[in-house]
């Protein structure tokens, strides 16, 4: 029923999305402000009904991954580059680090791709100065990304409802950014979906520490079930040294 919703929705919303473009380009100065607010809603919207779609789908019993081998330092690298005209418009540094050229996994690349660019996207978006830091760590089981921002940070009454959809720490009239809310839910359900984790932590105004795990061999696939013994012990917890004086948060 979603699936058909959403079809019915995206269809003519895609044709407003063209039409605002082309409205864009040929309408005279007056008139372009009013086409660019509404190519800017349309695309908003658009995002909206694609993330609520994507959160139904890893919701569903019968939502699957496709494992495959890949590096994720190349992956890592990809997804990021992607993302850096956007931290460099803020004047922000966008900083790659991996404690080994290369680790080979057997993952989903699709997954991994949309876990970094939730992250990173979030810290570009609630950082105004400073930098980004994005680091690969791996271990025999299993690699962690971590993605480190030196943005407004989150209130530690708040990071017991940070991976619920639709939540946000500023709300109403106040909202100091745009979103759904939906972004850090869809990392949590992609991470736990790939068999890991995902902790964070933060202190107002200071900035916030991300902290994905996942086993090299995805669950179902030859292997995965060492991956998964690792991850449940202290194997995924190596990584996680809280900075000094900030709020922790597992999930």
């Amino acid at each position: 029923i979603l699936a058909n919703m959403s079809h019915e929705i995206r269809t003519p919303l895609t044709a407003i999305i063209g039409f605002a473009d082309v409205l864009v380009e040929e309408s005279p100065p007056q008139l372009r402000e009013h086409a660019e607010t509404i190519r800017a809603g349309g695309g908003r919207l658009l995002d909206t009904l694609n993330s609520v779609l994507d959160l139904a789908r890893l919701d569903s019993d019968n939502h699957e991954l496709h494992a495959e081998p890949f590096d994720v330092v190349g992956a890592v690298r990809q997804s990021v580059s992607l993302l850096a005209p956007l931290a460099h418009k803020k004047g922000l540094a966008l900083h790659l680090e991996a404690d080994t050229p290369t680790v080979h996994v057997r993952q989903s690349s699709s997954g991994l791709d949309r876990i970094i660019t939730n992250l990173v996207g979030n810290a570009i978006k609630f950082t105004e100065g400073g930098e980004i830091r994005v680091s690969v760590h791996s271990a025999d089981t299993y690699f962690a990304v971590r993605v480190r921002d030196t943005g407004v940070g989150i209130d530690e009454s708040f990071l017991g409802d940070l991976f619920e959809p639709f939540k946000q720490e500023s709300e109403g009239h106040s909202r100091s950014h745009e979103g759904t809310g939906l972004g850090l839910a869809i990392t949590k359900r992609l991470s736990e979906r790939m068999g890991g984790d995902i902790r964070v932590w933060s202190r107002k105004s200071q900035g916030s520490l991300f902290e994905v795990s996942l086993p090299r061999v995805a669950p179902g696939v030859t292997g995965a079930a060492v991956a998964a013994e690792a991850l449940s012990g202290d194997g995924a917890g190596v990584l996680g040294t809280a900075p000094a004086g900030w709020h922790a948060q597992a999930v």
